[in-house]
């Protein structure tokens, strides 16, 4: 499901009725879904430093949708607009939130600092483990089977600079939801 989230201020203090449709809207069509994954301009999980997380108005809206969660079937959640790559694997079911702001302008210090990762904090009530990379690159996902995926952040010339993989949500929870090369 992709969900237009580009005015979905960090404070929650804009246009919460809308995103509470809105939001609702995509979790009644991923109930339906065998697999899903989520794609937002604003993340609805990711830290900007230790214990001050964004994003209030999607994190609202998605309590208040049915089951107050995106249900089992979302596997990932994809977004941009925090100019960094972060990656946010919780520790409780929920699927890892992938923020993929690293192929444009220029990047924010990011957090956490690679030295640092990941970082073991709560975002929305519940403990995650935060990594981060301020370097510029895409992000290449390819799926799996029964909705599993692996995914590979790749620099400008293309070299492998993170591996990526499902297998924090399944249960094989490693350190953090990539490995940094």
């Amino acid at each position: 499901a992709s969900i237009d989230t580009a005015n979905a201020d960090d404070s929650g203090v804009s246009y919460p009725d809308d995103y509470k449709q809105r939001v609702a809207a995509a979790v009644a069509g991923l109930a339906k879904a065998p697999v899903g994954w989520v794609v937002t301009h604003r993340p609805f999980w990711g830290a900007i430093k230790d214990n001050t997380t964004i994003n209030q108005t999607l994190q609202t809206s998605l309590k208040a949708a049915p089951g107050g969660e995106f249900p089992g079937s979302v596997a990932l959640v994809v977004s941009g607009h925090m100019h960094q790559f972060q990656t946010v694997g919780f520790l409780g079911w929920r699927p890892a939130q992938f923020i993929v702001g690293d192929s444009g302008v220029k990047l924010s210090k990011g957090f956490p600092k690679p030295k640092d990762s990941p970082a073991s904090i709560t975002i929305d009530g519940m403990q995650a483990q935060v990594s981060g990379l301020a370097k510029f690159g895409y992000m290449r996902f390819d799926l799996g089977k029964n909705g599993t995926w692996t995914g590979k952040l790749r620099d400008p010339k293309g070299k492998t600079i993170a591996d990526c993989a499902s297998d924090w949500a399944r249960g094989k929870r490693p350190l953090s939801v990539c490995s940094a090369k």
